[in-house]
């Protein structure tokens, strides 16, 4: 949890801003009042500046660190403790950005150094020794947030860019990362505060030959107007939740119903064993693909067996893979059921277990028999495919869209949503009932001074979805999920 009043006193912070593990390159960034003086003592150009560092200028140099304490001295060092020493640690570029155009609104230096994990602790070690504090998650970010820099939606932006699974979206994240819910939100919160600002003169002035503050007509249909605005919003909100969460699909079947045959060719590999004998597969194999930007978590399960079936009930562990599908199947948010056509008749399959999500049944193997007419359960859509051929791919973009119908109705990745997460649908949820609230009263002939009361309401709900209502109380929970030196 990083409170407001953990900030103050406007100390340094440091911490590597790469994620763990061994890589090419890692960086370090130091953000405070001190980032300047610890670039001087912890790094030293190749090439002489009297200057360094300088706004905005990439300078190689070595990057140094408190020497081992082991380390003999070196000659030019007699007499100095290897407590206070400094060496020569890797080679790096350094880069300066002074308060005024930084990301953070502090003084704040970025070096990049070889990803060794060494290295970088080490660094980050020798920045601690001379007076840094180590960040914490979300810290750099926070102080953006503090210092105007972002605001809260583009602040949530950023750790949904970074945590994003397709391109989609990355690229919905970016365009809130650059305001776009601020600037969606900006026309009704002008015109919100012009409301307030006529219903308070109203209120205090009253009408007179020379002004006349409010005609309670006007006032109707203004608000009217805004309410269309951020209803607006609202309805969107469904598609840009499931967006963020994405979804979960389930296959399951019959045993040898080509289920895994499907998971690998949605898959475009060969993920899953697949094999002529029956009940190949025991465990819950998953994997996430995007459907049309849509991040979708693809979960094979094992084959069921009739009571009919020679093997029923005898093995423990296929038995035991059976009640992990079925979990699976309550679980997911869309069943794809496979009956094998080379079956005849085509096994159906059992009663929906309760609690269990919307089955839509396919036929597989569609290259090795004539497709014939499958029994339909009751409610499935009569324009579902029929029939699949994970081995050709005929049916399966039909099949594709078929459960992007039922998973997310009128799915369209050339609009982007701008409210992704719960806190801002909360915050459009509790502006959109005041408002509505507000319209009542105001419809009904009440008094403006009722009327100015969820109006206020309003106002504060929309500045508490842009982050410049109360701090302490919702935005620790949004900085505290990032990554450490983010």
């Amino acid at each position: 949890m990083i409170g407001s009043s953990r900030l103050e006193g406007a100390d340094t912070i440091v911490a590597i801003a790469t994620p763990p593990g061994q890589g090419a390159l890692g960086t370090v960034r130091i953000s405070g009042p001190s980032a300047r003086r610890l670039a001087l003592e912890l790094f030293r150009p190749w090439r002489k500046d009297p200057d360094f560092p300088q706004e905005r200028v990439a300078v190689s140099g070595t990057a140094l660190a408190p020497a081992l304490s082991g380390d003999p001295p070196p000659a030019t060092a007699k007499g100095t403790s290897s407590a206070g020493r400094m060496e020569a640690l890797d080679h790096g570029v350094l880069v300066f950005f002074p308060a005024a155009g930084s990301p953070t609104g502090e003084d704040l230096v970025e070096i990049t150094l070889h990803g060794s994990p060494v290295v970088l602790a080490l660094f980050t070690a020798g920045a601690q020794a001379r007076g840094a504090r180590q960040a914490r998650p979300g810290e750099f970010s926070y102080r953006a947030f503090l210092n105007g820099r972002l605001d809260a939606v583009q602040a949530e932006a950023i750790d949904d860019l970074v945590r994003a699974r397709t391109a989609y979206q990355a690229r919905v994240a970016h365009g809130q990362q650059t305001g776009a819910l601020a600037r969606a939100v900006e026309p009704a919160r002008t015109a919100l505060v012009d409301w307030l600002a006529r219903l308070e003169g109203s209120i205090e002035f009253g009408a007179t030959d020379d002004e006349d503050f409010l005609q309670s007509k006007d006032l109707v249909s203004g608000l009217a107007a805004l309410a269309a605005s951020l209803d607006g919003l609202l309805a969107q909100a469904g598609r840009g939740l499931l967006l963020n969460r994405g979804v979960r699909v389930v296959l399951a079947g019959e045993v040898n119903a080509g289920k895994s045959s499907l998971f690998n060719a949605w898959l475009e590999r060969d993920r899953a064993i697949v094999s002529e004998s029956p009940g190949t597969t025991r465990d819950i194999l998953e994997a996430e693909v995007a459907w049309e930007g849509l991040p979708v978590m693809l979960v094979d399960t094992a084959g069921e067996r009739t009571g009919a079936s020679p093997a029923a009930g005898r093995d423990p562990v296929e038995q035991e893979g059976q009640r992990r599908g079925a979990a699976a199947r309550i679980e997911a948010d869309l069943v794809i059921w496979l009956l094998d056509g080379t079956v005849s008749p085509v096994v159906q399959p059992p009663p929906q277990v309760e609690g269990e999500a919307e089955r839509l049944l396919v036929m597989s193997k569609a290259d090795l028999v004539v497709p014939r007419e499958v029994t339909v359960v009751a409610g499935q859509d009569p324009a579902v495919p029929r029939a699949v051929s994970a081995r050709t791919g005929d049916g399966l973009d039909d099949l594709k869209r078929a459960a992007l119908a039922l998973l997310a109705p009128g799915w369209d990745r050339r609009e982007r949503p701008l409210v992704t997460r719960l806190r801002q649908q909360g915050c459009l949820q509790r502006a959109v009932t005041a408002l509505s609230e507000a319209r009542e009263l105001a419809a009904t002939g009440a008094g403006e001074e009722l009327v100015v009361v969820p109006l206020g309401d309003v106002l504060t709900a929309l500045a508490d979805l842009t982050g410049r209502g109360n701090l302490e109380e919702v935005y620790d929970r949004i900085f505290s999920r990032f990554c450490i030196g983010k």
